[in-house]
């Protein structure tokens, strides 16, 4: 029995001694070729070892390598797929016999790995001859499949580490290179919990994480699985918290904080661009997210105070709700529903400037600058939104309910229902930036809205009071502010009722007419605390080119106007006539029943906000004339029409002159009247009478 032990000593011995021995003895030539050959087989690409190889059995498996590839896959170009300076593995010997791998070191010294997906083909996908068939271990497009056996190993690792490596993607869609690759693993067991850290550098910006797993092979095997992350940077802020769930695909959901604060530097990393200015600056959202293979959705855990809606804050909007992306294609699809106490979006309609709660007094600058609307072709979208407060410039809508679909750079937007100065409407506004020069569209209806304050935020002009009706049908092209207004197009309606038209006193004006027409002043009836009241006023315009002709009528108890011109949009001003007249007598108002029937053009000239006020004096005196030689012969042609002021004046003169003379003189009646009529004005000449009837001495 002695013997039998000591010769199983001697036998443990010499293997021992030989495991030691023999890796130092025998030239790594010869077992180089055998090395590269297993792992060819293994991966089905050619690995070669070009450098030193340094190998030792006990008492631990040690494999020391350098100058390590693999080959890229075929139609991939020559270039390794990966490489490395150094590659280091220890293993425990002993478990080794019980089919366990203990990996106590595994370092990759400076590994270069190039990542190419070239349609549905890609490099990173290994076959080999006997692995198991694709079904199942992957579905229809490559992807792992979570299943049990999918992991048939024990294992536990040490040192993990991956030292100053380098990670490039390449698409047609996208590119990316990671450099300087730090990763630390600590895995006691595939069955326990394991913990992954490092840090690396994305397209110049550093990042640091540390993930850790509750089972490795809970993951692989698709049964649940808790996860945490923490990605932090100065462009991204991320913490998660959640589970992976039982399933074939990487589903997961958890509580998150997501802080972007700076988009512009984010999107160039991963990239894309996003437009200079004061927009598209930041992101912030916190709740549950949920995700699964291309698809991730945002919405609340349900717990006090926003229950299922998760924060979203873009820039200084700040809302609360459920977003749902979908990508894989062409572009990310955004699918939502969106609460929001205020909403301006005047710096993503302009040069990106925030809007005054207060227009200037004098004319609006429009920007000259090109409006940067590549942002619009990022993301498909289809968003419904609830907003209190929703502003552009000085205007200000209230309860808007907004429905706006994003699709390949047309973004439309209809306002279901909003409330704007008391009135309440239905809109759709249209952006379409598919084209070199964007395009834009505006439909709307509003009623029961109050003039006064929407056109005083609108275009500066205060002299309109009243609840009416608006209609716009509108559409423009043009890069900037400037010549989106140049080239407006269109029509609009306003109708309005019991209101007044501030800064002039029509009846007034009509009252001092007369004499005015004598000193060439204008008469009272101007100035800042006059009015007009109306019953009803339509304004009826279409505009061409950014230039309004508007029709004008209104109504009144004493006055009725007629009004046409051209207001100039993008100058901001007018040469705008209105024409009242008087239905009713102004006697016991200062006024004679004289001016009944009498149009007073009133000519305003010049900006918005200081519009100059003339008389056409020429016109007044003319209707004055044509008036007063009307009442002496008729007013009437003919043919039944209103006589020309030539008409009316010759005949009045042939009446004045020569009107006895071509009386009947065969009748008896018209002789005696004649002769009395001669005898009354005998001691006036017919030029006299003339001119006494013109000047209304009777």
């Amino acid at each position: 029995m002695r013997r039998i032990l000591l010769l199983l000593v001697i036998l443990i011995g010499v293997i021992f001694g030989a495991a030691l021995i023999l890796p130092a003895v025998i030239p790594t030539d010869s077992y180089r070729a055998r090395v590269e050959s297993a792992a060819s087989d293994a991966l089905g690409r050619e690995v070669r070892l070009s450098g030193p190889i340094k190998l030792a059995l006990l008492p631990k498996v040690q494999v020391r390598a350098e100058d390590v590839s693999i080959a890229n896959a075929d139609g991939f170009g020559d270039e390794a797929f990966a490489e490395m300076s150094e590659l280091r593995l220890t293993l425990a010997f002993w478990p080794l016999l019980q089919k366990t791998i203990e990996l106590e070191e595994f370092v990759l010294v400076e590994p270069t790995i190039r990542l190419t997906q070239r349609g549905a083909r890609n490099n990173w996908t290994f076959k080999t001859a006997g692995e198991v068939a694709p079904t199942q271990q992957a579905d229809a497009r490559g992807a792992f499949i979570r299943q049990p056996g999918a992991l048939p190993l024990e294992a536990s690792l040490g040192d993990l580490r991956i030292e100053n490596g380098a990670l490039s993607f390449v698409s047609e869609q996208q590119s990316f290179t990671v450099t300087a690759l730090n990763v630390r693993t600590s895995l006691p067991s595939v069955d326990e919990a394991a913990q992954l850290e490092g840090s690396f550098t994305l397209n110049g910006e550093d990042f640091r994480f540390d993930t850790g797993l509750s089972s490795l092979r809970a993951l692989f095997e698709g049964q649940a699985t808790d996860i945490d992350l923490a990605v932090a940077s100065a462009v991204l802020d991320l913490d998660f918290q959640g589970q992976m769930a039982e399933s074939e695909s990487f589903a997961f959901a958890g509580d998150f904080r997501a802080n972007l604060p700076n988009l512009p530097r984010l999107a160039a990393i991963a990239g894309a661009s996003l437009p200079q200015g004061n927009t598209y600056k930041s992101f912030y959202a916190e709740g549950r997210l949920i995700g699964e293979p291309g698809r991730l959705t945002v919405r609340g855990n349900g717990q006090p105070p926003r229950g299922d809606n998760a924060l979203i804050r873009f820039d200084d909007i700040t809302s609360e709700g459920t977003l749902t992306v979908t990508y894989g294609g062409d572009r990310p699809m955004v699918r939502g529903r969106l609460s929001l106490d205020t909403l301006d979006i005047t710096p993503y309609a302009g040069s990106g400037e925030r809007a005054n709660t207060q227009r200037p007094s004098g004319p609006m600058e429009f920007s000259r600058t090109p409006m940067d609307l590549s942002a619009l072709g990022l993301v498909d979208a289809d968003l419904n939104l609830s907003v209190n407060t929703l502003k552009f410039q000085a205007l200000e809508v209230s309860d808007v309910a907004l429905h706006a679909v994003l699709d390949r750079a047309r973004l439309q937007a209809d306002l279901t229902q909003f409330t704007l100065y008391q009135g309440r409407g239905r809109a759709t506004a249209i952006a379409n930036a598919r084209t070199a020069t964007p395009s834009y569209g505006l439909n709307a209806n509003l009623e029961g809205v109050s003039a006064l304050p929407l056109l005083q935020a609108a275009a500066g002009f205060d002299r309109l009071e009243g609840l009416g009706t608006i209609t716009m049908d509108l559409t423009s092209r043009g890069a900037s502010a400037h010549d989106i207004i140049n080239g407006l197009n269109g029509t609009s309606n306003f109708r309005f009722a019991d209101g007044a038209i501030k800064g002039i006193n029509l009846a007034q004006v009509l009252r001092g007419v007369q004499s005015a027409l004598t000193n060439r002043g204008l008469p009272e009836g101007f100035g800042a605390q006059e009015s007009t009241d109306f019953t009803s006023l339509t304004l009826a315009t279409t505009l061409s080119n950014g230039l309004a002709n508007a029709n004008l009528e209104m109504l009144s108890p004493l006055v009725r106007v007629n009004g046409g011109g051209v207001f100039n949009l993008p100058q901001q001003n007018m040469d705008y006539r209105i024409t009242p007249r008087a239905v009713a007598s102004l006697q016991g108002q200062g006024g004679t029943n004289d001016l009944v029937g009498i149009p007073v053009p009133i000519r305003l000239q010049g900006s918005f906000s200081e519009p100059q006020i003339g008389i056409d004096f020429e016109a007044v005196a003319q209707s004055l004339l044509r008036a007063r030689l009307g009442q002496a012969v008729g007013g009437n042609n003919a043919n039944g029409e209103p006589q020309s002021l030539e008409e009316t004046a010759r005949d009045a003169l042939t009446n004045a002159l020569f009107g006895n003379r071509n009386r009947d003189q065969s009748s008896e009646d018209t002789s005696q009247d004649s002769d009395q009529n001669q005898d009354e004005d005998k001691d006036e000449d017919p030029a006299q009478q003339l001119l006494r009837g013109l000047l209304g001495g009777g």
